[in-house]
């Protein structure tokens, strides 16, 4: 009976030592695969154009000025890369955002800015496009009011947000004519001169216009019209940094009505709110 073996335990000894040698070996394994310098964990922070608050997180992504303030209260001494991720959109800001040393990375580590859906495109030398198109859909442009000599000049203003410009219906001398947009065409009826004293001209001479607040209006929908140019304060204009052209008299800004496209779409004034259909390049 000696021989046999014992029920009370012997049986499970080879056991307990094959578990302590599995043990020593993932330990062994987790020793191998410590993460380096290199391999430390990034830090994410999102923003979004309607971000606020100071989470910076998936779920409740900041602005772009907080993920700047984010990134500069973590980044004196990193020990990981930090990535600004961008959701898409406009971001509408009152000044430039500026990146200096104090959002630089740190110990060798980095600080990337990064946005989804970036897209290139073969462009023909030559090319002189005013134009910028995502998946055939129309978008504002960075240049939009950016204008030579300080805005004024003589030029075709173009409409960014349509892709195509400001327009005298046929040629019209008649005073009171609603303007529209059409597909640029370098003719005379779409080159405008924006003047020192603020004025939107149309044509030279006798037939001379003036872009002009219809009416004096103040409301959303007031007519752009051409008509005779009596130097006063509703037929004066502002061409603003930020893309938009505001009437002095009444501030609205100058506005392709329900942000059309077409050709033939009227421009009215309406309460200036960033859109690209209030976007103009004179150039």
């Amino acid at each position: 009976m000696s021989g046999l073996p014992n029920r009370s335990g012997h049986r499970r000894r080879p056991t307990r030592t094959a578990l302590t040698a599995a043990f020593a070996v993932v330990a062994a394994g987790a020793s191998v695969v410590a993460p380096s310098a290199a391999q430390a964990a990034t830090t994410t922070l999102y923003a979004s154009p309607t971000g606020n608050g100071t989470s910076c997180t998936s779920a409740a992504p900041c602005s772009l000025t907080q993920a700047r303030s984010s990134v500069e209260a973590i980044d004196t001494n990193m020990t990981g890369d930090i990535v600004v991720q961008l959701a898409g959109g406009a971001y509408r800001l009152t000044s430039p955002l500026s990146l200096g040393s104090a959002d630089s990375g740190t110990n060798g580590h980095t600080v990337r800015w990064q946005a989804n859906n970036i897209y290139a495109a073969s462009v023909p030398v030559g090319a002189d496009s005013r134009q910028l198109y995502i998946d055939g859909a129309p978008e504002v442009i960075a240049q939009a009011g950016v204008t030579a000599n300080g805005g004024t000049g003589t030029a075709a203003v173009h409409a960014v947000g349509a892709g195509k410009c400001l327009d005298d219906n046929n040629w019209s001398t008649t005073p009171g004519t609603q303007q529209q947009i059409w597909d640029c065409n370098g003719q005379s009826n779409q080159t405008f001169t924006h003047t020192a004293s603020g004025q939107i001209t149309l044509f030279s001479g006798s037939s001379q216009l003036c872009l002009d607040d219809y009416g004096w209006g103040t409301t959303n929908g007031t007519q752009a019209v051409v008509y005779t140019c009596t130097g006063q304060v509703n037929q004066q204009w502002n061409l603003n940094p930020d893309g938009t052209i505001t009437n002095a008299f009444s501030g609205l800004c100058l506005d392709v009505s329900g942000g059309g496209t077409a050709n033939g779409t009227l421009v009215q004034l309406w309460t200036c709110d960033g859109g690209g259909n209030q976007q103009w390049n004179l150039g």
